[in-house]
């Protein structure tokens, strides 16, 4: 027995049911469980319920639909057909499963005899995102109207998509449907069917065997075929049979890439079943056909057509801008399917990616030669321009170095920033960057591009694309005073540079700071204290002599003081030097001698700070 699970997310509102989740995850166990199994969920499903494929394959499937389910793989599940049953259609979806949605699926036919997806009387079918190989017909849509098919991709089948009986409205947008053994996109039916306002945009049309890229055999009124690529198609870009006759304004074919199919007289656009005097003439927008030249276009007689050139221009040096323009006014034309292109530099070439009609070709880092340079395009003809000596892509590269201080103190922190510029048009490779910085201390850094090594100052950029600026900020620690000159030395891929010079002074200084107080402010008459004046000299070199004095009222007599080697008695005031990270506390031992509130002047080098004490 098969094993599965079918996880149900039921969304209320207003207590009634909007929709179901079904998700199909089981093993493959081929016949007859696989198709039982699926096809049991899906006759219980109904419409509007969305069935969710997890597993990665299932075989011998052709499932009906006659309900609108959206049936979606989130993982790409392959669906295989039945080889005994070949001529059952790996999905047949009727009438009654007008508005499904096919999407995300791998359809793999075991025989030429199978159709992939089978539209029978539908409208409203979303047919997205699916791989689709294998098949005698890999879309068949009879009698259906306001199909959507939009970004499969269709290839190696018989034939890729066919339209048959009478359809309207239907829209075939962003597919990949080439190298299929006949046509990529047929309108059967002959002169009793008519497609009408059918949509055919942005598809690739490319490779097919046998046939063409577009076979229309029926009345075809409003079809639009436009910004397409319909290329190296055995037959023709665009054929035309039945109905041909009334392409005066039936049909739309317009910003189309059309080269290299190879119909009768190698015919681009064909028409049949009218004799030229009979049949009215076919008006073309402008489609791109490798030339600009009317007469070498291979075209059916009485049809006109708009041309689509090529042109290029340079950006700057090495950079150039392919676009797609109007032959007649030379406007840009943006409606054009995206594709690479092929463009030269000399001998050299590399593909070039176009979308909204243009493109960007970069030969910065390609090698020039000394003169006579050309880049170009060939298609029937060749798009090309000469490129001036003086526009040859060069390298340059510019380094500075800043300092966010230029004088400074001993101790102080510095913040060097070296710049390195590629202000050049080609990358430059392996640079290596030195000698940026005075040997001091480094405390951090950031750099944005490469690495720089601490220990050795060396600063490596792999590689400066152009344009990019890479920046090094170093913050050090001065240590040491004197004046120090650097310029960073840059050197690699040719280069050997250096920058500004950068002059940094470092002084030593002398930082000093007091403090004064009486020891015990309060004393009793002919009792002591002391007058202390504590000075710190936090620079890196001794200060020179500091004078200190205690200027005494009436009331107050000296006693004593320390450092007395260094006291003038006449004076009494301490002459002294204060070491760089050191200090120094003077004491005066005085005595009250006379009750009352006594004033007493602390004078530092010159600062004076006053204090009072009291004797009671």
């Amino acid at each position: 027995m098969c094993c599965f699970s079918i996880v149900l997310c039921l969304l209320l509102s207003l207590s009634n049911v909007v929709a179901t989740e079904l998700t199909i995850d089981f093993d493959d166990t081929g016949m007859p469980d696989n198709i039982n199994t699926i096809q049991s969920i899906i006759d219980s499903a109904i419409n509007g319920d969305t069935l969710i494929f997890k597993g990665l394959s299932y075989g011998h499937i052709y499932l009906t639909i006659n309900k609108a389910l959206n049936i979606i793989s989130d993982v790409g599940t392959t669906l295989s057909s039945c080889p005994s049953n070949s001529d059952k259609p790996i999905f047949t979806i009727n009438e009654g499963g007008s508005g499904t949605n096919i999407t995300g699926f791998t359809f793999m036919s075991k025989s030429e005899d199978n159709i992939a997806i089978f539209l029978n009387n539908t409208k409203n079918v979303l047919i997205k995102k699916n791989n689709i190989s294998g098949s005698k017909i890999a879309i068949d849509a009879v009698n259906s109207n306001y199909t959507k098919i939009i970004g499969n991709t269709i290839t190696n089948n018989k034939d890729g998509i066919i339209f048959e009986k009478n359809t309207t409205n239907n829209e075939i947008t962003e597919n990949n449907i080439s190298k299929n053994k006949e046509h990529g996109i047929i309108f059967e039916g002959g002169e009793e069917s008519t497609h009408n306002n059918i949509k055919i945009t942005y598809n690739y049309l490319n490779d097919n065997e046998k046939g063409s890229g577009v076979y229309i055999n029926s009345n075809f009124p409003n079809m639009n075929i436009s910004s397409n690529m319909l290329t190296n198609n055995e037959k023709h870009g665009v054929y035309m049979g039945y109905g041909a006759n009334k392409t005066d304004d039936s049909i739309a074919i317009n910003n189309n890439y059309i080269m290299n199919n190879r119909g009768f007289n190698d015919f681009e656009v064909q028409r049949v079943n009218t004799s030229d005097e009979d049949r009215l003439v076919l008006k073309m927008g402008y489609n791109f056909f490798g030339t600009q030249i009317r007469s070498l276009i291979s075209l059916c007689a009485k049809t006109s057509t708009g041309l689509m050139g090529t042109e290029i221009k340079q950006i700057s040096n090495g950079l150039y801008r392919l676009s797609y323009i109007n032959s007649d006014n030379k406007s840009l034309i943006e409606n054009i399917i995206p594709h690479y292109v092929k463009v030269y530099l000399n001998k050299e070439s590399t593909n070039v990616y176009v979308v909204n009609g243009t493109g960007i070709i970069d030969f910065r880092e390609s090698e020039f030669k000394t003169t006579g340079n050309e880049v170009y395009t060939y298609y029937k003809y060749k798009d090309a321009i000469n490129i001036n000596d003086g526009d040859v892509p060069k390298k340059s590269l510019d380094i500075s170095t800043t300092a966010n201080k230029l004088n400074v103190k001993n101790g102080d922190l510095v913040q060097y920033t070296t710049t390195v510029k590629n202000n050049g048009d080609k990358k430059v490779q392996n640079i290596n960057i030195s000698k940026m910085i005075p040997n001091f201390n480094i405390n951090s850094y950031n750099v944005n591009i490469g690495e720089f090594d601490k220990k050795t100052g060396l600063w490596s950029i792999p590689i400066l694309k152009s344009g990019e600026i890479a920046i090094l900020k170093i913050d050090l620690k001065t240590n040491k005073a004197s004046t120090y000159k650097t310029a960073s030395t840059l050197t690699g891929d040719g280069f050997n540079l250096k920058s500004n010079e950068l002059s940094l002074k470092v002084e030593d200084y002398v930082k000093l700071s007091s403090s004064n107080k009486i020891k015990k402010p309060q004393i009793k008459k002919n009792k002591s204290t002391f007058l202390i004046s504590t000075i710190k000299n936090s620079g890196t070199i001794s200060s020179k002599y500091l004078k200190v004095k205690v200027q005494l009222p009436k009331g107050v007599k000296l006693v004593s003081v320390n450092y007395k080697n260094k006291f003038n008695k006449n004076t009494k005031t301490w002459k002294i030097k204060i070491p760089s990270k050191n200090g120094i506390t003077l004491q005066m031992k005085v005595k009250g001698t006379k009750k009352g509130k006594n004033k007493v002047v602390f004078n530092v080098n010159g600062k004076k700070e006053t204090k009072y004490l009291e004797v009671y």
